[in-house]
C-alpha cells in the first residue's frame, strides 16, 4: 500500500491509519472525492512536489514518498 485514505463523505478515519503506523508501515494521507456517490470530481486537491517537470509517474513516486519526490 502506498497510501491511505483518511477522509471520506466529510469524516474523518484516523484509527486504521494510526493502526498501520503502529505496525511501522510509512503511508501517506490522501482524500478522495468518491464519485459517483457525493462530492464533485476533482474537489478535494493533493499537491505533491515533482521537480521541474510533472508527469503521473512522478506524482505518484511523490505520494509514495509522502509529497516529496
Amino acid at each position: 500500500m502506498d497510501y491511505f485514505e483518511i477522509l471520506q463523505f466529510n469524516r474523518i478515519g484516523l484509527e486504521d491509519f494510526y493502526d498501520f503506523l503502529s505496525l511501522g508501515c510509512k503511508l501517506t494521507a490522501l482524500a478522495g472525492s468518491d464519485l459517483p456517490w457525493g462530492n464533485t470530481a476533482g474537489e478535494p486537491r493533493v499537491y505533491v512536489y515533482t521537480g521541474e517537470s510533472f508527469s503521473a509517474d512522478r506524482w505518484f513516486d511523490g505520494v509514495k514518498q509522502g509529497g516529496r519526490s
